[in-house]
């Protein structure tokens, strides 16, 4: 009887040490488990960054892929801007003239590309060219503006007036009268004569109450009356 007891109780204590064992054995899996689960979630978290990364590249890569397009279209500009200026200087220079005339819409892009480069005395010879070789196209009262805008940065006022009101008189009709309107305002201004400004930018109002121009005309006007009030001239 006391035999059997022990061995019962030995057989308990060999199961205690059993669950022990295995309770560390779960333990043990469970630990490696959560380690697992952690570098599986960092492993996620590198694999998105790496995708944003990606991202990243891939728009930059495509931004400057646009930007080379844009260089390119630009060098090829320059390149056909410098050819016709060639030609025209060595017809020019030779003496003869040219069998056939550089066309209206050649004319305009080397003037223009003068004035946004800020070669005013430039594009100022190449929009009179213009008008006297084609003063009658859809883009002659454009060019005439452009006339005044080069005389304007030039800062020689009189003349810059004198080729706004041909603007205004010759092409009456022309959609860039109202710009011509208010930039006639403005050399006024430059030329110390306020009151006559005012009077220009009065007539924007009234003639051009819903282009964006009566909206600059109405600021330079409240901007002229904050600053030395006077009297309005009649309008002109």
């Amino acid at each position: 009887m006391l035999t059997g007891c022990l061995a019962t109780r030995q057989e308990i204590e060999d199961l205690r040490v059993d669950i022990v064992h295995l309770q560390n054995t779960l333990a043990k899996v469970q630990s490696n488990q959560g380690q697992f689960q952690t570098g599986q979630a960092d492993l996620s978290t590198a694999m998105n960054e790496l995708n944003r990364n990606l991202q990243v590249l891939s728009s930059q890569l495509d931004e400057t892929g646009n930007r080379m397009n844009m260089l390119s279209t630009r060098m090829d500009n320059l390149d056909a801007n410098m050819s016709n200026r060639l030609d025209l200087l060595s017809e020019l220079l030779s003496g003869n003239k040219a069998s056939v005339p550089p066309s209206p819409d050649t004319l305009y892009k080397l003037a223009y590309s003068d004035f946004n480069r800020r070669r005013y005395s430039q594009a100022l010879q190449g929009f009179q060219n213009y008008i006297a070789q084609y003063p009658d196209t859809d883009r002659t009262a454009d060019v005439q503006y452009y006339v005044g805008e080069c005389h304007l940065a030039m800062n020689d006022y009189t003349k810059a007036l004198d080729a706004y009101d041909q603007v205004l008189v010759k092409y009456s009709t022309s959609t860039v009268v109202p710009s011509a309107y208010v930039q006639k305002g403005v050399v006024l201004e430059k030329a110390g004569r306020p009151a006559e400004a005012l009077a220009v930018y009065d007539a924007v109002l009234r003639k051009y109450p819903y282009r964006k121009e009566a909206l600059t005309a109405k600021e330079r006007m409240n901007a002229l009356r904050n600053a030395s009030p006077s009297p309005v001239a009649a309008p002109r």
